[in-house]
């Protein structure tokens, strides 16, 4: 019986370490997003968590050990969106993954700011949310290459750049829409497809016709001329006219 009462005791110990545990790691995240490495002291991450500083240390042993921990967390809790293992429609599938990673890492945004600002004195910060980037870069190129074996893309080396560009767009679009706005003149609902649309035109992949309404590909353009004054101006025009015809038919490939 003593036996069972101290294995009781033990695991209810053990639960409120785990709990406590778990509240520091989310207090340290949202300190250190508001105030930074320096301001994030332990009193008061403490104080967020509800837990005393006692606690802390006899978890963590020191700040830094429980503000590495709370970036290991962050880095490694959330996974990013997944795309199909075999694509059936590239740009709806793409413009889903966007608009879901630009939210996924728009909910912590505030925290991986602040980790790159630190870059400079907390290296390691840096290294970890580019951890989370690289992860999401990786899920973009591996669908590439699924693409790829259906039909011949561009070349490896300007896909690369491709999938580079599309992951810097969602990742601006998620840390720095309100603080520079100039380079977000798409709406929230509308930027995801064009992401996806731009990002499957750069690798050579055909899109759709039609968006948001408007005709997008194979819009006609029209030249004007004057009224031709004599049979060599007639000639003239028509070989104009059959330029531009030309020019038509391949803009609407």
């Amino acid at each position: 019986m003593a036996s069972l009462a101290a294995n009781s005791d033990s695991s209810r110990a053990a639960g409120l370490t785990g709990e406590a545990r778990t509240r520091l790691l989310e207090a340290a995240a949202r300190v250190f997003a508001r105030h930074g490495a320096a301001g994030a002291t332990t009193k008061r991450i403490a104080e967020v968590a509800g837990v005393n500083e006692v606690t802390l240390f006899r978890i963590f042993g020191s700040k830094d050990a429980l503000l590495d921990a709370a970036l290991q967390a962050c880095a490694h809790g959330e996974q990013p969106a997944r795309l199909p293992n075999t694509p059936i429609d590239p740009e709806q599938e793409l413009t889903e993954w966007c608009a879901q990673e630009v939210a996924r890492l728009a909910r912590s945004s505030d925290f991986w700011r602040q980790c790159m600002a630190e870059s400079g004195s907390r290296r390691h910060h840096a290294d970890d949310a580019g951890t989370v980037l690289s992860a999401s870069a990786s899920i973009v190129r591996a669908y590439v290459d699924r693409l790829a074996s259906q039909m011949p893309l561009v070349s490896v080396p300007e896909r690369e750049a491709a999938v580079s560009m599309l992951v810097a767009a969602v990742v601006s679009d998620a840390l720095a829409r309100d603080e520079l706005p100039v380079f977000h003149s798409l709406s929230r609902d509308r930027a995801p497809a064009c992401y996806s649309r731009a990002f499957l035109r750069s690798i050579g992949w055909p899109v759709s016709s039609t968006f948001d309404g408007a005709t997008t590909v194979g819009r006609m353009r029209w030249e004007w001329f004057s009224p031709p004054e004599s049979e060599s101006d007639t000639k003239a025009v028509g070989d104009d006219i059959d330029a531009i015809a030309e020019r038509a038919a391949v803009w609407s490939e």
